[in-house]
């Protein structure tokens, strides 16, 4: 219980300074959904967030030891609401991470850079 008072309190603080971190343009995937979303990358530990206009925000911060506790703001409005379970790298590709208690699978990756 004492983690996941802590991952909210991570989570609350990672979103009060996800202005000060540069957003990076991305693909997501959400479970079976591809879409371009912003990526802003939370500390230094590896936590992130991505958002999109018309999508929810998904909040992923890690927890020391491998997995992460997941959040997510309907359409990236309101308040955090904790995903239930843990999310865990997929072994398979480590762009993206799997939590088997809600069935959900959110995958980053960087967009292709256009050259001139």
């Amino acid at each position: 219980m004492k983690k996941l008072f802590a991952a909210l309190g991570t989570a609350v603080l990672a979103s009060l300074l996800a202005g000060t971190a540069q957003a990076r343009p991305a693909d997501c995937t959400v479970n079976s959904t591809t879409y371009v979303c912003d990526f802003t990358q939370q500390g230094g530990d590896g936590s992130f967030t991505i958002t999109a206009r018309g999508k929810d925000t998904y909040i992923l911060v890690m927890n020391g030891d491998g997995t992460a506790f997941g959040f997510f703001q309907v359409q990236g409005r309101g308040r955090n609401v904790p995903v239930a379970g843990t999310f865990v790298r997929s072994p398979a590709d480590t762009s993206c991470w799997i939590n088997a208690d809600v069935g959900r699978t959110i995958c980053v990756r960087a967009r292709a850079t256009r050259r001139r």
